[in-house]
């Protein structure tokens, strides 16, 4: 220990001070009157030079610096593979057995002896543990890079020293460790678990099916197996529902270990989102049978969106639209054209074609023609059966019978007919819609903003409350006016969009002229009809996940949006998910600003969930969503179940450290030996900023004033 005074002046100058200040002290006590004893004067003046002695050291801001030096064990991080990996059974035992027996032996406590230790498992994320926790070996996937970046950024109160690493090397989530090691400044002392020779096993390598399939269309499901040990051998492979098999097929297992891939067919009949199973029955000696199935959900619609298109004339557009819908292969297409006397070209329209239409379409329709028994027949139709609709608007709509449909227009107010050209131009809205989007915002908009004008019978329209302008026209003789040209509105579970222009099939014309390579007109209808024909409804809180089957050890990402009841996003809500199957888990998620929160789900047991998230604001309940997901067996560990021990004897190489095997991991005591840490502790101390110095200055002032006082020398 060292300590040292700092002035705030040249201490010569203290010193010189100092001892003027005793040299006063003399003169005071060298004779008093009335005269006192020798002893009691020598002591009143060493009272007197130590207060004025304190006093002219605390003006002059002494600091007191006091060095400590110790020594301490050096610091080593012990990284274990936490992975489901580690369960695979060798000779009997898991490989997680060979970590805990070398936790508990007496080379492992040499280690702790001579090191400070910092325990760790890893699997996906990175941990610290502590010597009393149980070890989990769960994980869904090993990412050695990440932890042993985060190991070497984290900061201790002693700098570390080296990294202990207890892993069957099996790296199969990011950035390869051989490539990372030179951002490793310490050495890696890794100990290889596990036999590198593959064992014999079915692997469900990978599969794949549509997200979304449709009712009465053959569902392909394409899955890729390989089977090392068990070549040349014949297996069954299903394909289930729940508790029903839906398919079964009989395949053979390829020899030395390589890939084979079937295709296994399955035809829905109803609508849904059902969750499905492919899977081989678990056979003698296999390694394990935690990687024989694999599981997807698919969500099955109805077979083809029924668009009723009702024309009030044969037109080009008719035609144009006709042909757009002919091209998809998902629609199935009804089209009523209107003659002269208020018939129908195509046969009398039925009440029954009306109600099975999932979409209507209003061309040019009604107008002066149209017979009040058809109109009104639509109309008490769309009374009872609400329909999605696609009106498109020009001048010859007869707009006071399309006032009074059922359904709430966009547009309240259409002022008097009027043809004008219009340049189209995307708003912010349509910027944010699913219909008029090409690929981005910023591309839409330019691609919108290239487009040919387009003529419009209703510049003066008045847009509703609560509809969106998703494109709107700059009249070419003012281009200060704006008028609507595509308008959605959508409320309690009704939607309807309006085109307000002419003449569509002459733009689309003009913009394959401009060699246009989007079909962006094209693209506009069918999205229309995907878009009203999406039962979506309007929700306070929205939750979302990003996929419905989670590997089992996984941390699941959980979204949500809350909005209020004018669907603005609300930051600063309480948002609470309450997750039940067969464990429970209660989460409270993070604001990330725009109405948006986020959270995880982790540690949750193999089997179905269901999340309710609700939201509330000040103790004000704003609303809740519910969705289910399922966390699986499966883990992507199992697809490559053989250990790498190549991959930690190179990262133990160019970092400087070794590399070991289970059998020689009584050698670890000797290879790692780091010097003892001298560590320096710094304290500085400020007498003058004390007031217990104040304290002790004025006993003593105190003291020899009752002494003076007592024999009389006041």
């Amino acid at each position: 220990m060292q300590i040292n005074v700092i002035y705030s002046a040249p201490p010569v100058l203290f010193y010189s001070l100092m001892l003027i200040v005793w040299l006063i002290s003399y003169y005071f006590y060298r004779s008093t009157k009335p005269p006192i004893p020798r002893s009691l004067r020598r002591f009143c003046m060493v009272l007197r030079g130590a207060v004025l002695t304190l006093i002219l050291w605390l003006l002059f801001r002494p600091v007191i610096r006091i060095t400590q030096y110790h020594r301490e064990k050096p610091r080593l991080a012990v990284l274990i593979d936490g992975s489901a990996s580690m369960t695979v059974s060798e000779e009997e035992h898991p490989r997680s057995f060979q970590i805990t027996r070398f936790l508990g032996s007496l080379v492992f406590q040499k280690i702790q002896e001579k090191t400070s230790i910092e325990l760790f498992s890893f699997s996906d994320q990175i941990y610290p543990i502590s010597s009393n926790d149980s070890l989990s070996f769960h994980g869904s996937m090993t990412n050695l890079t990440q932890a042993l970046d985060q190991v070497v950024g984290q900061e201790g109160r002693l700098p570390l020293r080296g990294i202990l690493l207890l892993s069957d090397g099996a790296h199969n989530e990011g950035a390869l460790p051989e490539n990372r090691c030179d951002a490793w400044p310490v050495p890696i002392y890794a100990v290889g678990i596990g036999d590198s020779q593959e064992k014999p096993d079915v692997v469900l390598t990978q599969v794949k099916a549509n997200e979304i399939t449709y009712v009465d269309q053959s569902m392909p499901v394409r899955v890729s197996l390989r089977g090392p040990g068990f070549g040349d051998r014949e297996v069954q492979l299903y394909l289930s529902k729940g508790n029903q098999r839906l398919q079964r097929k009989q395949i053979r297992i390829p020899k030395n270990g390589l890939e084979t891939s079937v295709t296994l067919y399955w035809t829905p009949e109803v609508p849904g989102n059902e969750r499905f199973k492919v899977w081989v029955e678990p056979l003698a000696g296999e390694l394990t049978g935690k990687n024989n199935a694999r599981e997807f959900y698919v969500r099955i619609h109805k077979q083809k969106k029924k668009v009723l298109i009702l024309s009030g004339r044969p037109d080009p557009d008719l035609g144009f639209i006709k042909r757009v819908f002919q091209q998809d292969r998902n629609t199935e297409l009804l089209v009523r054209t209107q003659q002269p006397g208020g018939q129908f070209y195509e046969g009398n329209l039925r009440i029954s074609d009306i109600e099975k239409t999932d979409v209507a379409v209003l061309l040019y329709f009604p107008n002066s023609h149209t017979s009040k028994v058809s109109w009104q027949m639509l109309m008490d139709v769309f009374q009872y059966h609400p329909k999605p609709l696609l009106i498109i608007a020009g001048k010859s709509v007869d707009i006071a019978a399309v006032k009074k449909l059922p359904q709430t227009l966009p547009v309240h107010a259409f002022g008097n007919p009027d043809i004008n050209w219009v340049l189209p131009r995307l708003t912010a809205h349509g910027m944010q819609h699913p219909v008029p989007l090409i690929d981005d915002a910023s591309q839409s908009q330019s691609a919108w903003a290239q487009l040919p004008p387009i003529s419009t019978s209703w510049p003066d329209a008045s847009i509703m409350p609560g509809a969106k302008v998703l494109v709107e026209g700059i009249v070419e003789t003012s281009a200060q006016h704006a008028c609507p040209i595509l308008v959605s509105r959508s409320f309690q579970n009704q939607k309807i969009m309006m085109i307000l222009a002419n003449q569509l099939y002459r733009w689309h014309m003009l913009m394959w002229q401009e060699d246009d390579p989007r079909n962006l007109l094209e693209q506009v209808i069918l999205r229309s009809i995907r878009w009203l024909s999406t039962n979506e409804s309007i929700r306070p809180v929205r939750l979302k996940l990003e996929e419905r089957i989670y590997p089992a050890g996984i941390q699941a990402p959980v979204h949500a949006e809350v909005y209020d009841e004018t669907l603005l996003p609300v930051d600063d809500a309480n948002v609470q998910l309450t997750v039940t199957g067969p464990d429970t888990l209660n989460v409270s998620l993070k604001p990330e600003g725009s109405g948006q929160y986020q959270g995880r789900l982790s540690g949750l047991m193999p089997g179905e969930y269901q999340i309710v998230a609700e939201a509330t604001l000040k103790g004000r309940f704003l609303g809740r969503d519910t969705t289910a997901f399922v966390i699986t067996d499966f883990q992507p560990e199992f697809l490559q179940t053989q250990a790498r021990p190549e991959v930690l004897e190179r990262i133990s190489k160019q970092s400087g450290g070794l590399f070991f095997t289970p059998d020689s991991m009584g050698a670890l005591d000797d290879a790692i030996h780091f010097p003892m840490e001298t560590l320096v502790a710094l304290r500085e101390i400020k007498p003058w900023q004390d007031f217990r110095f104040l304290i002790f200055i004025v006993f003593l002032l105190s003291l020899e004033w009752l002494i003076r006082r007592r024999k009389g020398m006041m």
